[in-house]
């Protein structure tokens, strides 16, 4: 998938260097703090357990991910929750981690504003992406997904779809890469919360967007069975 970015490498925090990393000849072990457990638990969650963990400048990465963190005052352990926020909440940062076309992305969401980071995991950097050219990114607490808006004309290419929670209710949101340009996709309320999940009331039929945005925030009943189990 195209993409347009420029390089951004914000300083890495204290504990920028926080994996166990195998030299030919011995293990160096490293301070592991929680929030770079917190971040591969979000990446292995999202599915992301590709090529990047083997990359030599992951572990720059994953510090200058917290850099960023740290710039916005966020909790590092409530970063990469997969709890939502409530809208408005002083502490409502998120970091969203997904597979754009075999690029790792990190989306990072909160105080009324949304970044887009392209990861280069060989040298240890982040470029901030200026354009997804003819793609949407949908963002939700469980997972993330990217689609192409020549197959669905009535997503807005170019945007990041997620949806902001109120107490029982959420409604969805879009946020405009090139002109930041943040609006609500409908007037009503989209979801209303029942037990752990996201019931869709707005009128019926439901438009793709509500269905992909329902897909990202919610979890699949076999998953959540699953979940009890365990």
């Amino acid at each position: 998938m195209p993409l347009a970015y420029s390089t951004l490498s914000p300083a890495a925090p204290s504990h920028s260097r926080c994996l166990c990393r195998l030299r030919p000849d011995q293990f160096e072990v490293e301070d592991h703090k929680f929030p770079v457990y917190s971040f591969i638990r979000r990446a292995v969650v999202g599915g992301l357990i590709g090529r990047w963990w083997g990359s030599a400048g992951m572990a720059d990465v994953i510090g200058k991910i917290l850099g960023v963190a740290e710039s916005l005052r966020a909790h590092p352990l409530k970063f990469f929750s997969t709890d939502p926020p409530e809208l408005g909440s002083a502490d409502n940062a998120r970091c969203f981690l997904m597979d754009f076309g075999g690029h790792l992305l990190a989306i990072i969401k909160g105080q009324g504003l949304i970044q887009v980071f392209k990861c280069d995991d060989e040298n240890g950097t982040l470029s901030h992406v200026k354009s997804i050219i003819k793609h949407a990114i949908f963002i939700g607490h469980h997972r993330c997904l990217a689609v192409n808006t020549d197959m669905f004309p009535s997503i807005e290419a170019n945007c990041i779809y997620y949806t902001e929670h109120l107490g029982s209710s959420a409604r969805i949101w879009k946020f405009n890469i090139e002109d930041r340009k943040v609006e609500t996709v409908s007037e009503a309320v989209d979801f209303a919360k029942k037990d752990k999940q996201f019931v869709l009331v707005a009128d019926r039929p439901f438009t793709i967007i509500q269905l992909l945005s329902s897909y990202s925030i919610n979890i699949q009943d076999s998953e959540l069975a699953l979940q009890q189990i365990t």
